[in-house]
């Protein structure tokens, strides 16, 4: 029961984490960074928080990484949609789309290679 405790606290405070880093990247984009460069990093800081915790879910998993790896991006998007709702409402687009299948796909590929890197 404690692991447990202790692998909900891991993967809380990598979600805390990311939500700092968003945080100072917005406060960077305020002063002096452009907006473009903002969405890469914002881009390329939540495929790695998917990887992570997808990774670390794939490891905890005995068989079966790959629906692992759809539960948390499926966790990330609707956390993504509901932020959207509330705070932004931006339309749905191609771009939007590719960006959650590039979520899902970023997230099954990393469960699959923590629950092989557990086998090894």
């Amino acid at each position: 029961m404690l692991e447990k405790i202790k692998k909900n606290k891991t993967s809380l405070a990598i979600i805390g984490i990311y939500i700092g880093l968003i945080f100072l990247i917005s406060l960077f984009n305020f002063l002096f960074l452009s907006e473009i460069a903002s969405k890469y990093i914002i881009f390329i800081l939540t495929i790695a928080l998917s990887f992570i915790l997808s990774f670390k879910f794939g490891k905890n998993r005995i068989n079966k990484g790959y629906l692992s790896g759809i539960k948390v991006s499926i966790i990330i998007i609707i956390i993504f949609n509901v932020l959207n709702f509330l705070l932004i409402r931006n339309k749905y687009t191609i771009a939007r789309l590719i960006y959650y299948l590039i979520i899902i796909l970023v997230s099954v590929f990393a469960s699959i290679i923590g629950i092989n890197k557990k086998a090894s």
